[in-house]
């Protein structure tokens, strides 16, 4: 290809057929990274090509890989001498982008990933010496349709990425869990980048069973044909919702193109049933509107202006759903902490990290901001003392342990006593109504 048309092709692929890559191919790839620069013309590179389902199994369960590495046809491991570690980083790093050129243009799709795991695990499963570093995994295979027919990611301008002379940050964006750090402006801005970091429709934040069935319970109760879904995102609420009419809105074309594809992945039943508004441009008249676990994630300017845009779309006597996480004391005990050790970054835990931020609201203050916006509260109710997701979150801890601190997210589930137990008092506790609880649900009348 053009070499230009190779470059801005190149994209990560996470779906694969079941066709083998031949090795003469992996051969190819692997000579054209050997023609990357390296430190002093040392060209320390060593490239483990792994096609074995066993090997690929243990890497999984025994080194805590991502369970995406079990499903790719091949698996290519870059290794530097790592005598001198950035030397081994800007080698093997340059070296893997020639690779993912180079598969590019042999319409191979290609994943470059850092989170392999436990790197001392994998050492031993794949015997490769101490004095070596691992710099990535390459997965390797032939794109699955879904693939080929995804779009490209969107780009930064260069003008947003280079200064000259000094450093700009000028559109340095937001990281804070505090949603009153951000502006719409800036959670445009992450979403618009930060909702492809994995395959389009992707499920993103973590839900626990018992929550998805308080939502689908909700879902089922008012009466309306006309009803509209606010901040959509994923999409993994739509398969909730009964078979009927649905405007799905977004603050940004490409969260809705991921809302899109989500619903073509998980109920494409339902693709001629949703229909798609821009946030900034929503009409109409509805019966009920949505907020499903976004009014907590909302800056408090696009909140106050968000329910200002439900009321203005209902109909009269039309009805607001808020279902939102609730800032309870077992739940502080969890959102805290978490904050303290590892700061103030909505990326380097992965709990909430997709939508961007996350500050549990008081019951109280979304009643009042209700009231506020010409809404009157007819319904709320409080669920689970111990927040169900619970669950996921000590999934996520026990895989940042074991992957050696590399990573938490998308690995083989681990049980024990402690997880066995935290299971059974979550269910134990119902998905009825309590005096306390970490989940609540808002019904809301709209009455001038």
């Amino acid at each position: 290809m053009d070499f230009e048309k190779v470059v801005r092709k190149r994209r990560s692929i996470r779906r694969f057929t079941g066709r083998k890559v031949p090795l003469e191919l992996v051969k190819k790839l692997v000579e054209d990274a050997t023609y990357a620069p390296t430190p002093c013309n040392q060209q320390l590179w060593k490239f483990i090509a792994i096609t074995d389902d066993a090997i690929k199994s243990r890497l999984v369960k025994e080194a805590y890989s991502s369970t995406i590495v079990g499903r790719a046809p091949l698996v290519l491991v870059g290794c530097y001498d790592a005598w001198h570690k950035k030397e081994a980083v800007q080698a093997a790093s340059l070296a893997t982008q020639n690779m993912l050129l180079s598969a590019t243009n042999n319409n191979l799709g290609s994943l470059s990933m850092n989170s392999f795991g436990n790197e001392k695990r994998v050492k031993k499963i794949l015997n490769i010496p101490k004095n070596y570093s691992i710099n990535s995994f390459v997965l390797l295979g032939y794109p699955a349709e879904t693939e080929r027919k995804a779009p490209n990611v969107t780009r930064r301008h260069v003008d947003e990425v280079l200064s000259v002379n000094i450093f700009s940050s000028e559109h340095t964006p937001k990281r804070s869990y505090n949603t009153g750090d951000w502006t719409k402006e800036k959670l445009v801005d992450y979403q618009k980048y930060y909702c492809r970091k994995t395959f389009p429709g992707k499920s993103m934040d973590i839900m626990d069973v018992m929550e998805r069935q308080l939502v689908k319970n909700a879902l089922s109760k008012g009466n309306g044909r006309k009803i509209i879904d606010f901040f959509s995102y994923d999409g993994s609420m739509l398969e909730l919702f009964p078979s009927q009419k649905i405007t799905s809105v977004n603050l940004d074309e490409n969260t809705e193109a991921y809302v899109r594809e989500a619903v073509n992945l998980y109920c494409p039943e339902k693709s001629k049933e949703i229909g798609y508004e821009s946030y900034d441009s929503v009409t109409g008249e509805y019966d009920r509107a949505y907020m499903i676990f976004k009014a907590e994630r909302l800056p408090q300017g696009l909140r106050l202006e968000s329910l200002s845009k439900a009321h203005h779309v209902l109909k009269e006597n039309g009805e607001l759903v808020i279902i939102s996480r609730l800032p309870s004391a077992l739940f502080s005990l969890f959102y805290y902490p978490i904050i303290f050790l590892f700061g103030d970054d909505v990326r380097k835990t992965g709990i909430y990290a997709f939508w961007g931020p996350y500050k549990p609201l008081g019951l109280r203050k979304i009643k009042k901001e209700l009231k506020g916006k010409g809404f009157k509260v007819t319904f709320s109710k409080k669920y689970f003392i111990i927040p169900p997701f619970f669950n996921q979150a000590l999934q996520m801890l026990i895989q940042y342990v074991k992957s050696g601190g590399s990573s938490y997210l998308h690995r083989a589930s681990h049980n024990n006593f402690f997880t066995k137990a935290l299971e059974f008092m979550i269910k134990i506790q119902g998905s009825g109504p309590l005096p306390f609880g970490s989940v609540a649900i808002i019904r809301a009348r709209k009455i001038k």
